[in-house]
């Protein structure tokens, strides 16, 4: 509460925001401890543990775009909204009951994504410019990540030269601004009737029920991820037909060319099972809740501030 301090932080907050602090607080303000969190499927996902005054001035200058950017990337992506995944995956609900879809997977794709391509889809967005020149700061060369054991000793130093980094708040909009270039000529190739929703990399495509449309629209995204520098994993996405409907020649001879799976009774999708039968999305749901036990009941406890159980919830 000092006004001393507030104006001493918010100089620095402007200074990291302009881009216009020296190497040596670049590497100090930039470098970040990286963290392994186990994934389900397995293997780690690694997160950035940013420093606090970065973390301050990506949050002020993200906020000050929010809305030009949730403009720019349009309605097929629903990362930035307020419950964008609660939101699609109710959208993707009531589409997959009468429609073809198609569920894809990009391989480590926040790691993977060619950070050029990053830097050069944000600069064609003028309405983007209050950010500029802080990304440039951030991403325009590599950066430190340090690696520490159990007990706080350093183990290894390596360099973040390519994607975004996770934990930044700035990294969701960077790594959607490229990704919406594959997304839009994804759904040129699909043709009118096919439509796209995407939680930032977990993009299901949606199309006329018998698949030929929505095999169009895949074939393409995974041409316009490589543009990208990310891969298409097949085995990792599936299409879903929930409909009954008998899916085109096309449609089955690529599913078993690819090795994506056809899903007709349940799918997990955005996190959430849905299907025709209804007695496996149960058993789906009540595994994934009990997998989470340990979670609800930390938020529970007595010593978890509810402003911060209500956000971790969300």
């Amino acid at each position: 509460e000092d006004p001393d301090c507030l104006r001493g932080l918010a100089c620095i907050i402007q200074r990291i925001r302009n881009g216009d602090l020296d190497a040596r607080c670049k590497r100090l303000l930039l470098s970040s401890p990286l963290v392994g969190v186990p994934k389900t499927a397995g293997g780690a996902r690694p997160i950035t543990i940013g420093e606090t005054l970065y973390k301050m001035a990506a949050i002020h200058g993200i906020t000050e775009v929010v809305n030009e950017a949730i403009a720019v990337l349009g309605e097929d992506q629903f990362a930035l909204l307020e419950g964008g995944s609660e939101s699609a995956v109710l959208v993707l609900k009531a589409l997959l009951e009468t429609h073809a879809g198609a569920t894809t997977d990009a391989e480590n794709a926040y790691n993977a994504i060619c950070r050029a391509a990053v830097l050069e889809a944000l600069y064609a967005e003028p309405t983007l410019a209050p950010i500029f020149r802080l990304v440039n700061w951030a991403y325009g060369e590599p950066t430190d990540l340090l690696l520490f054991d159990m007990a706080g000793m350093l183990l290894a130093l390596m360099q973040s030269a390519n994607g975004t980094r996770q934990g930044d708040p700035l990294a969701t909009l960077l790594f959607c601004l490229p990704l919406k270039r594959a997304i839009d000529a994804a759904k040129a190739a699909g043709g009118p009737d096919v439509k796209a929703v995407a939680i930032m990399d977990d993009v299901t495509f949606v199309g006329p029920a018998y698949g030929a449309a929505v095999t169009r629209a895949v074939l393409a995204y995974e041409v316009g991820l490589r543009a990208i520098g990310l891969t298409f994993v097949a085995r990792k996405s599936c299409y879903t037909s929930f409909s009954g409907s008998q899916l085109s020649e096309a449609t089955l001879q690529h599913s078993l060319a690819s090795g994506m799976s056809i899903k007709r009774d349940m799918c997990i999708i955005g996190g959430a099972p849905m299907g025709p039968d209804t007695v496996a999305v149960q058993a789906e749901a009540l595994r994934l809740l009990r997998r989470s036990a340990k979670f609800f009941s930390d938020l529970r406890d007595a010593g978890m501030p509810s402003p911060v159980a209500d956000r971790l919830l969300r």
